[in-house]
């Protein structure tokens, strides 16, 4: 998974600029800068001034002489921020998969005449406003997003919740984005429109052939399937996991997360299982099996009866936390899943149940 420490740049050749959602707000004779519950405050008006410099264009010694300043005020104003987390202070260009790369251009594809990149990154503003939070990040989170390009995700299932969340990673910028439904023939119905990008005279459609045709629609960058890199696949299951899969990705290291069919008025999401770190899907079983009488009973039976599908609203929230987990996932290699799940009920979104596993004595994954 991508990481998000890259070499720093020594002080006066940052090229310093405030973070989507950092404001500077004057007070008199002080400044504010920072969020509304988070921020730091300086006295003097000519912090203002070093501010108003900040559009991560000129470096901190081009500042400096710029405003005939102190270079030392420019970069210890640079390194407060910073050690804040309020600024970005490096330039990553952003860079197609599928497009050649000159070796002697250093602003990547950025060409301000070219329709397509200009359409990309009017599209691509919104993800950083999450990339360029996450923890090391200086970039604005360009290089993040640009990452996602070459991570495969295969999504095993076929209900609105799997349609939603491939959806939604292909516009996120995870172009290398499949999903294996479990009926290959499958018609698109009615139920099926609700998801947000199928209309009503996709009904009756193969679901495979109408997927597969809007993945160009749908996908954040270019799609360039050759820019795929197998040993980085990560696997999302939507419902009852076919244990010859479970064998093959355990088998091969491939992490994979779970997101179980609904029960009643509730469904669970996770775990995300990275096979010999946290406790496999054979974990959770066995130990829920120790603590319930009936639950293996009880899950044969949701195995034969049949599958209901998610209310819409449900499975537009259990999709959108979903993806958020994923693509947390792809950036950093964490995720708050690792090893964990949560149950929503229906009836209190809000108040989600979360429970951690540990590796089961009797299952032998981390043996």
């Amino acid at each position: 998974m991508t990481t998000t420490d890259a070499p720093y740049a020594p002080s006066t050749q940052r090229k310093p600029q405030l973070k989507i959602g950092t404001f500077v707000i004057a007070q008199g004779e002080s400044t504010y800068i920072g969020q509304s519950d988070q921020g730091i405050e300086y006295e003097g008006v000519h912090v203002r001034r070093i501010l108003s410099s900040f559009a991560g264009v000129r470096t901190c010694q081009e500042i400096a002489s710029d405003l005939e300043c102190d270079l030392d005020s420019v970069t210890s104003l640079v390194d407060e921020l910073d050690e804040l987390h309020f600024l970005d202070t490096q330039r990553t260009p952003i860079i197609l998969s599928d497009r050649y790369q000159s070796p002697d251009s250093e602003e990547g594809c950025e060409n301000d005449l070219d329709a397509t990149f200009q359409q990309i990154k009017s599209k691509i503003r919104p993800e950083l406003s999450l990339t360029t939070w996450r923890p090391g990040v200086r970039d604005g989170g360009i290089a993040l997003v640009g990452e996602r390009q070459k991570q495969p995700v295969h999504i095993y299932g076929n209900s609105r919740i799997a349609l939603m969340l491939y959806g939604i990673l292909l516009n996120s910028g995870v172009s290398q984005t499949i999903l294996i439904p479990e009926e290959t023939s499958r018609a698109i119905s009615d139920v099926d429109l609700a998801v947000g990008f199928l209309q009503p005279a996709d009904f009756g459609f193969s679901l495979n052939g109408r997927i597969a045709a809007l993945r160009p629609e749908l996908s954040l960058f270019p799609l360039n399937c050759a820019g795929a890199d197998s040993t980085r696949a990560l696997v999302v299951n939507v419902g009852p996991p076919q244990p010859e899969l479970l064998q093959v990705w355990m088998s091969e290291c491939i992490p994979h997360l779970f997101i179980e069919d609904p029960e009643c008025a509730s469904i669970t999401i996770g775990p995300l299982v990275v096979p010999g770190s946290t406790p496999c899907w054979r974990c959770t079983v066995l130990t829920q099996d120790d603590e319930h009488i009936a639950w293996t009973e009880v899950q044969w039976q949701r195995r034969l009866s049949a599958r209901a599908e998610t209310p819409v609203s449900v499975a537009h929230h259990v999709a959108g936390l979903a993806a958020l987990e994923v693509l947390r996932f792809i950036d950093t290699g964490h995720s708050d899943l690792l090893g964990s799940t949560i149950r929503i009920n229906y009836l209190s979104a809000m108040e989600t149940a979360r429970r951690t596993f540990l590796h089961h004595p009797a299952c032998g994954c981390h043996w």
